[in-house]
């Protein structure tokens, strides 16, 4: 795709939507400087009262997005509820400024981000990128980094930015290369 969402674009508002095992593979969204978002799948939930979005056992293979989410790119500018991103294989989605996935949010309601591997991927910052503010209940466990590059010195595996942020769980994140993959920011 030219502006977002290479394979999947979903805009409006959003009532139990699965993605499940499905394979993407060279998907692009590679746009003008202010799209280039969601690789494979970009999720744009614009209206207030959205909820269920499950992406479920996919396999996300050398996707490309110029600016976010190479794999997945996932937005709201209203209240979005019930997000989980599970038991996914993110295996070299190449150079974007932010994310393998990338989960920027205004309001929100229980996030799960839960037995995912992110493996040979090439990003600016870090694979798995969450912006969020007022967000309640989040949950990231079980998460492996294998052999990701950063192109910043600062690079991370996990990114998290906001405010009002309220019960966030980490828990049980691996990464497989020295020196290389780091965890967190959190504000």
């Amino acid at each position: 795709a030219i502006w977002s969402g290479g394979s999947l674009y979903f805009q409006g508002s959003l009532k139990n939507v699965s993605i499940t095992e499905s394979y993407f593979e060279r998907n692009e969204a590679i746009g003008a400087t202010e799209f280039g978002l969601g690789g494979a799948i970009h999720v744009y939930s614009v209206f207030s009262a959205s909820e269920g979005l499950h992406i479920t056992n996919n396999v996300f293979k050398k996707n490309r997005a110029a600016r976010l989410g190479s794999a997945i790119y996932i937005t709201s500018f209203g209240s979005l509820e019930n997000i989980t991103v599970t038991g996914n294989l993110f295996e070299e989605q190449q150079l974007t400024e932010q994310g393998v996935v990338a989960i920027i949010l205004q309001t929100s309601k229980n996030l799960r981000i839960i037995d995912n591997i992110f493996r040979q991927n090439e990003v600016e910052s870090a694979p798995l990128f969450v912006e969020s503010n007022n967000q309640k209940i989040t949950e990231i466990h079980n998460i492996t980094f294998i052999d990701n590059i950063s192109k910043y010195e600062r690079g991370y595996s996990l990114f998290i930015k906001g405010r009002d942020i309220d019960q966030i769980r980490v828990s049980q994140l691996s990464t497989q290369k020295e020196n290389e993959d780091k965890f967190g920011i959190f504000y």
